[in-house]
């Protein structure tokens, strides 16, 4: 085949899909005239119907209402989640109002700690975290005075030493 035919067919392919566009928007814009018409969208009020043509796809006709599964769904049948949620629920409320408590039933003594003082050795490990530090510092004050003394003794007893010499 020669270029020139290719063209030629290829020419005649567009020219076809131009055809079957140009069709289709012309069913698009007659379908709109359709429902832009008002001798076509006057809903007659006797029987509650209009004249427009309607697609069936989720309205039941001879129910006059929702197809299955949105109205009258199988599932429903079912005991689900929302319904166990309320289920427990409703038994919980009725549980709270039937509980009756007896003071001689009531046994507080394992709410309290079994350490009389804890409350009071938290507050007071604030108290010793401060006096730790100047504990510490006061200690080595005290070494440092102890060493310089004794330094100054041996140095007292050196200057002696060589004095006597």
């Amino acid at each position: 085949m020669s270029l020139d035919q290719l063209s030629l067919k290829r020419n005649e392919r567009l020219n076809e899909l131009r055809k079957i566009k140009n069709t289709s928007k012309s069913d698009a814009t007659n379908f709109e005239n359709v429902f832009s018409n008002d001798e076509n969208s006057e809903i007659d009020k006797d029987l509650g119907t209009s004249n427009l043509p309607l697609s069936f796809r989720n309205y039941d006709y001879e129910l006059h209402g929702p197809r299955m599964g949105f109205k009258n769904s199988a599932l429903w049948t079912e005991e689900t989640v929302e319904f166990e949620a309320q289920r427990l629920k409703d038994d919980i409320d009725s549980n709270e109002t039937n509980i009756t408590f007896n003071s001689n039933e009531l046994d507080i003594s394992g709410l309290k700690s079994n350490k009389i003082n804890c409350d009071l050795k938290r507050e007071m490990l604030k108290k010793n975290d401060r006096l730790k530090k100047r504990t510490e510092f006061a200690i080595s004050k005290l070494i440092r005075e102890r060493l310089l003394s004794m330094k100054n003794i041996i140095d007292d007893s050196k200057i002696k030493s060589i004095s006597d010499i």
